[in-house]
């Protein structure tokens, strides 16, 4: 992908299986759907992660970036899938993660309630249907409590995780968009069409390890977490909470980010540059 564009990832639902798909046809129904004019989107580019079973786009126009971002469905083969994009976080920015956000909190609740924090907040989304929302912080920095309408919560880093499907027990995607949701496989060992009074012996998908996928128990030595856009995770840096340095204040933000810079923790930016409205891989 281009150094500097905006990146969009975008998810799709209903058991939609991006593996049968080229990208000429993805990128020519997403365009279609969002009625853009060819000459205007010759640049664009559009990349199909058949691992995560996810669609990249790289822009370096700030409006289709957003437009993009909008996306809610797109028309393949004849049938309507849902999906759901969100834009990449820039280099200049830091994830962290909160928990117990109530679940009849909507995205918009979510970013309203999140307002007024130091460093800012870019964007904010929630983990699938859980209580836990993870957030982008302008700049290098995440502070260690946020202000989340009008209380104060603790923020912890995010850290991200293998990606391992609980219904094809597939590394790479999670089961909101397996390709393959008619799949019946053993969640313990594995075992295709399990019989209901099938009893084995755990045997996780990541490690091989005797034990579940995603247990505390896995160390993941056989596997690397697959990330959209390989770019390094960011982590905390061994550094003293009051010796914490904060960013430059001349240092802007770039696109549809800008934002002020916060005292707090520190992380190390990722490889890849990738300015963006939105977030998280």
């Amino acid at each position: 992908m281009p150094a500097g564009d905006y990146k969009i990832v975008v998810r799709p639902h209903d058991g939609l299986n991006l593996s049968v798909c080229s990208e000429a046809e993805i990128a020519d129904c997403i365009r279609k759907t969002l009625r853009f004019p060819d000459p205007t989107t010759i640049t664009d580019v559009v990349q199909v992660n058949r691992a995560q079973n996810l669609v990249l786009i790289s822009t370096l126009d700030e409006g289709r970036a957003k437009t993009y971002s909008s996306l809610s469905e797109i028309l393949l083969h004849g049938k309507s899938y849902k999906v759901s994009p969100y834009v990449t976080a820039p280099d200049d920015s830091a994830k962290g993660i909160l928990h117990g956000i109530p679940g009849y909190d909507t995205q918009a609740d979510i970013m309203a309630s999140l307002q007024n924090n130091t460093p800012r907040v870019l964007q904010a989304r929630r983990l699938g249907t859980t209580n836990s929302v993870i957030i982008v912080f302008e700049g290098p920095m995440v502070p260690h409590y946020v202000k989340y309408r009008g209380t104060l919560m603790r923020c912890s880093l995010y850290k991200k995780k293998i990606e391992v499907c609980s219904i094809c027990r597939t590394i790479g995607h999670r089961q909101d968009i397996c390709p393959t949701p008619a799949v019946k496989r053993c969640q313990k060992c594995g075992q295709d069409n399990p019989l209901q009074e099938h009893e084995r012996e755990p045997k996780c998908v990541v490690c091989g390890g005797p034990h579940m996928a995603r247990s505390k128990d896995c160390d993941g030595s056989n596997n690397e977490c697959h990330s959209p856009l390989k770019s390094q995770p960011r982590t905390k840096e061994d550094t003293p909470r009051d010796l914490a340095v904060p960013r430059n204040e001349s240092d802007k933000s770039r696109g549809l980010l800008g934002a002020a810079p916060s005292p707090s923790r520190r992380c190390r930016p990722s490889r890849g540059r990738n300015p963006d409205p939105g977030i998280i891989r």
